[in-house]
């Protein structure tokens, strides 16, 4: 039984169809990239899983039971948290009290939410190198730190699975390593992780599986060189058929 499975999952705007008939099977301690062009589908098969968006035909089921209709903070209790493309913490509390809030979300009335709860924001902020600035304003970060913050809020609501929205987006090269490889490090612990990035070479050294994207349907999907080869994802990104 996977993890999580997204089968045939349908997501139309309007008259326009964003995901077209997606099944995707995510497993524990694997990190898989999605991949494609802007506009492919990336960030709405994020929102179906997630639970921010509700797919128009398909079904989302996690560990055999189907959650299609549950909201986000049922899922986020069962293990599914995720990041966005645009952080959302919130600006005027410190950083400290935003992981705190992550805590409480995913475990309602838990006791860590006192002063263990204080300590292990204080650890996670430490891990992605914001310890120095727990009691400062979220509102007074970089993007890039942003970035950061937002993830160390998803992990403590302590997820069997992490959807990562470009948390690249404003990173320095030297961050950039520190934080694939500390994605690597949870991946050790057991955690499936889903990545949305554009920086695909940055990507493809740590990853266990890649699914491309295009036009809201999966063109190719394994191993990432097996993908980048691909002549059809060759031709999402270049614009024209690989010789």
């Amino acid at each position: 039984m996977s993890l999580c499975e997204a089968v045939g999952l349908t997501k139309r705007f309007g008259g326009v169809t964003a995901l077209d008939g997606v099944s995707l099977r995510l497993e524990p301690a694997a990190i898989t990239a999605l991949i494609g062009p802007n506009g492919s589908g990336k960030t709405t098969l994020l929102n179906l899983i997630g639970g921010q968006a509700r797919p128009s035909v398909g079904t989302v089921r996690w560990r055999g039971e189907d959650i299609t209709r549950w909201p986000v903070h049922r899922r986020c209790r069962a293990g599914i948290t995720r990041t966005f493309q645009v952080a959302r913490p919130f600006l005027d509390m410190p950083l400290l009290e935003n992981v705190r809030l992550g805590i409480l979300f995913g475990a309602p009335g838990d006791l860590a939410a006192g002063q263990c709860g204080r300590a292990r924001s204080r650890h996670l902020l430490e891990e992605l190198g914001l310890g120095e600035r727990a009691d400062a304003r979220a509102g007074t970060l970089s993007l890039g730190d942003l970035k950061r913050l937002e993830l160390a809020m998803a992990l403590a609501t302590q997820p069997a699975l992490l959807l990562v929205d470009e948390l690249l987006a404003g990173q320095s090269p030297s961050s950039i390593q520190g934080l694939l490889a500390y994605l690597g490090s949870l991946r050790s612990r057991g955690l499936a992780i889903v990545l949305v990035e554009h920086r695909l070479q940055a990507l493809m050294r740590m990853v266990d599986r890649v699914v491309a994207l295009r036009q809201g349907r999966i063109i190719a999907e394994g191993s990432p060189d097996a993908v980048l080869r691909d002549p059809a994802v060759v031709e999402a990104y270049l614009g024209e058929p690989a010789s």
